[in-house]
């Protein structure tokens, strides 16, 4: 994506939706879970759950084989927002080496919204896990929202391997589906990532395969086929998450008033102001499992 402050106007300019639709939904949580856009405030969302029994045909008679059972989600979204202001004396003074005649253009606008876009994606993807609106957050993330469905799983373990190993086990006995879904996932860190990686060669279950692991950042779990994804959003954070992916929710608006990155030119104080606005929040409609790594 190509983004440069051009024809600024001497009071403001907007350069708004793609570059803060990428931030929303570009983090590596988000690439994963279910993304419910159109919220302002909260939403039920609809989820419908199947199950199909085949049985010995050839009768004239009609049997009800199957079952499908409605329920509803809510997604709260919250208005959350990103604010700076950069002094264009100052970057004239230490960075652009000239003035920037009329303040109509930045030499290297692309690369500065394009790394403040990279940060709010990053900060986003921890409130998307771990944000407390009681802890000062725009608002609660999957481990707060989700904090009654959530089963924290107890038991001693040596290894990075032993405890996704438990946290699976642990998960199929409570429901069988997480088994069989094709979307359970194994949420962690970046370090515990690597642990896990080492501790694979060790047991040789690893092949190193270097176009998938640096562009993924995503194994499976030897034996399933459950992946294990280097999460930024739980950096420092030395616990695990399972969960079927399609049940964890990020809401957001992407179409309202209140979105963008705002870029803007004060002449008064000669500050470049920045704000990027937008709804964001989480919802969890099925137990995910928590586990120490």
């Amino acid at each position: 994506m190509s983004l440069i402050i051009s024809g600024l106007t001497d009071y403001s300019r907007a350069e708004g939706f793609q570059l803060i639709a990428a931030a929303v939904t570009k983090g590596r949580t988000a690439d994963y879970v279910n993304i419910v856009s159109g919220l302002k405030g909260a939403g039920l969302v609809p989820f419908m759950d199947s199950t199909v029994t085949l049985s010995a045909g050839g009768t004239c008679s009609f049997t009800n084989n199957g079952t499908s059972t409605f329920s509803e989600v809510e997604i709260g979204v919250k208005p959350t927002e990103y604010m700076e202001a950069v002094c264009i004396g100052a970057l004239e003074g230490k960075a652009m080496m000239y003035e920037v005649s009329g303040y109509d253009e930045i030499p290297y606008a692309e690369t500065f919204l394009g790394l403040k876009a990279d940060q709010i994606s990053k900060a986003l993807d921890t409130n998307y896990w771990l944000g407390s609106v009681s802890g000062g957050d725009a608002f609660n993330g999957f481990t707060v929202q989700g904090a009654a469905k959530m089963v924290t799983i107890t038991g001693s373990t040596s290894s990075v391997y032993d405890a996704i190993d438990l946290a699976i086990d642990t998960a199929v006995a409570a429901d069988s589906t997480f088994e069989t879904s094709d979307s359970v996932a194994i949420f962690l860190n970046y370090a515990k990532f690597r642990t896990l990686q080492k501790e694979l060669v060790n047991k040789n279950y690893f092949h190193y395969n270097p176009a998938s692991i640096e562009s993924n950042m995503e194994i499976l779990f030897p034996g399933t086929k459950i992946k294990v994804i280097a999460t930024e959003g739980l950096a420092g954070h030395n616990f695990l998450y399972l969960a079927d992916a399609q049940h964890l929710h990020i809401g957001t608006n992407l179409a309202s008033e209140a979105e963008g990155l705002n870029v803007y030119h004060d002449m008064i104080t000669n500050n470049l102001y920045i704000r990027a606005a937008f709804y964001a929040g989480t919802g969890v409609s099925k137990a995910f499992f928590k586990k120490a790594c």
